[in-house]
């Protein structure tokens, strides 16, 4: 009875039985690995991959090519039931003057998806809210790229084969970027 009363109320029903995914670091890198790619080819040419370096609770990369980098999460397979619910991160960079590679990527069914991240402030903790909403992706990294057709990100979604936060946020070698508090939450 509670739940009609919430849904007559809000408008909505109960929410989904999934859980949230979340990756909080406290005892180690949780399976997540960093990424090099050749920057401008749609980030589809791998160079590297790194273990990250897992400290205090966040995992961190410091750049040591000239390639992209990228955190990865351990998450693929379906994850069709996180269609419209928002992948949430914490990154903190020590160098913020690269803005070219500022992406959440996700890659599934031979296809990559590309939704704009924030450049975070040098020294700053920032949180990021990503929409997992087809008008929040673009097909390609350019800014006005288009948002794909409808019924392709659940495609992606379906299929996941990766989720990747940037962290090249550094022009040139030596930035250290650190992901913390990253959670896939269903609604």
């Amino acid at each position: 009875m509670v739940i009609l009363l919430v849904a007559a109320c809000t408008g909505q029903g109960p929410r989904d039985s999934t859980e949230p995914l979340y990756s909080g670091f406290d005892t180690d890198a949780e399976g997540w690995t960093v990424v090099d790619f050749v920057n401008g080819e749609g980030y589809q040419t791998q160079v590297e991959t790194f273990e990250p370096v897992w400290t205090e609770g966040v995992i961190q990369h410091t750049d040591t090519t000239h390639a992209a980098f990228f955190f990865t999460a351990p998450w693929t397979g379906d994850l069709s039931a996180y269609g419209g619910g928002t992948l949430e991160f914490v990154l903190l960079t020590d160098r913020a003057d690269w803005t070219e590679d500022a992406w959440v990527v996700l890659e599934g069914a031979k296809t990559s998806l590309y939704a704009p991240l924030a450049q975070p402030r040098e020294g700053d903790r920032a949180y990021h809210r990503v929409q997992i909403a087809r008008t929040s992706w673009l097909t390609e990294p350019l800014d006005d790229a288009p948002t794909p057709e409808v019924g392709v990100l659940t495609e992606v979604l379906t299929a996941l084969t990766a989720l990747r936060i940037s962290g090249e946020f550094g022009d040139g070698l030596g930035e250290t970027t650190t992901l913390d508090d990253v959670q896939i939450l269903p609604w």
